[in-house]
């Protein structure tokens, strides 16, 4: 097994540990560690098992696999509806699911949504593009079926596109074993479903483009620019998989790209730009201000390495583990500066860091993990 295929897994489980830490503690059936220690010792038991018939895999349990994918996979959807559909989203302490209603209002009704509070008594930062992204859903009666809707396009590119039934089906399970994801889930947060919906776009541009990602220029300005508008945190992948190449164009392409991609951010942010209530409170209350104010100036040199790294990296399978390692160190700077101000207890108990952003990186590792054919696979197709 390669080093890179290690180190995600250890990233994977060390994440998802810190989640049963942090909430394990809020109960009393059955001690904390002891919850910790079984999921790391479910997790290697299932690694375990997955290797070993990975290594002997039968062409008729192929078959059975392959059948019963989409039974599971939409039974899953649906339990993961109902859990949804149930909960009272009045009653979360996290309120990414009310923050990106506001951002949804602001788009219909005219109204400026980083000065409105949301259930908890916080701003609004979402970048407006999330806002049309969860329109559909609000419409549906709750913006969290917008995680359902992705996780069933991330079946689908693991069934159209992921040719052995195991790894597949081993992929699915990273993402079911995750407390993390399940917690994402049950809070109707955006940001997993986000960093999902980047790596298909990527998935999707490079098979259709491989041999010239900038063959249509404006329609991959207008793509990039709109992912943008969603979240900061997706130039790190989009500056390592189109930057080099990007360079690489006629100063026309590049001028055409630019322009288009500038129109594209004027056009989408505009109705929430008309709704501001004078230039003052556009300047002190926008995404860009609340989403930044905790991020240390270091974490931005980051931004430079993405752009060197592809000039030493060929293979772009790798550009996945390259993403999840900078996007978790991106997340790691705000966590050791407040680690060092207040404290462990204080930074991990009191909400003074947000561990669901170390969780952005996992899409990255799924897609590595399900693109890679270090895990005993001779899997060519993929």
């Amino acid at each position: 097994m390669k080093t890179k295929t290690i180190i995600l897994l250890s990233i994977y489980t060390l994440i998802n540990v810190l989640f049963i830490y942090k909430y394990g503690l809020r109960q009393d059936f059955i001690n904390v560690w002891i919850l910790i220690l079984s999921y790391i010792g479910s997790i290697t038991f299932a690694f375990f098992l997955y290797t070993k018939n990975a290594q002997n895999s039968k062409q008729k349990l192929e078959k059975i696999l392959n059948k019963y994918f989409w039974p599971i996979v939409l039974i899953i959807g649906i339990i993961f509806t109902f859990i949804i559909s149930q909960i009272d989203s009045e009653s979360l302490h996290v309120d990414r699911w009310s923050a990106m209603e506001l951002t949804v209002e602001g788009i219909l009704y005219g109204q400026y949504p980083y000065t409105i509070p949301d259930h908890l008594g916080n701003m609004s930062s979402n970048f407006p593009a999330l806002g049309y992204l969860a329109i559909p859903f609000y419409l549906l009666g709750d913006v969290g079926y917008l995680q359902v809707f992705v996780f069933l396009l991330l079946a689908h590119y693991l069934d159209k596109n992921v040719k052995k039934p195991l790894k597949k089906y081993g992929v699915l399970l990273l993402y079911l074993l995750s407390p993390a994801v399940l917690w994402e889930i049950a809070v109707k947060s955006d940001l997993m479903s986000n960093m999902i919906l980047v790596c298909l776009f990527i998935e999707y541009w490079i098979k259709k483009h491989t041999h010239n990602l900038y063959q249509k220029p404006i329609f991959l300005a207008i793509l990039i620019a709109f992912l943008f508008l969603t979240r900061g945190t997706i130039l790190i992948p989009i500056i390592l998989f189109f930057f080099k190449d990007f360079w690489s164009t006629t100063i026309k392409t590049k001028l055409t790209f630019i322009l288009s991609f500038f129109l594209t951010v004027i056009i989408i942010s505009l109705p929430i730009l008309l709704s501001a209530p004078d230039a003052e409170t556009l300047l002190e209350y926008n995404p860009i201000i609340l989403q930044t104010n905790k991020t240390p100036v270091i974490a931005y040199f980051l931004f430079v390495i993405c752009l060197i790294l592809p000039y030493f990296i060929s293979n772009k399978v790798n550009y996945y583990f390259y993403s999840s390692l900078i996007i978790l160190a991106f997340s790691l700077s705000s966590f050791f500066v407040f680690l060092f101000n207040y404290g462990w207890e204080e930074t991990i108990m009191k909400h003074y860091i947000d561990l669901s952003y170390f969780s952005m990186s996992f899409p990255f590792i799924f897609f590595y993990l399900a693109k890679d054919n270090s895990l005993h696979l001779p899997d060519k197709g993929i």
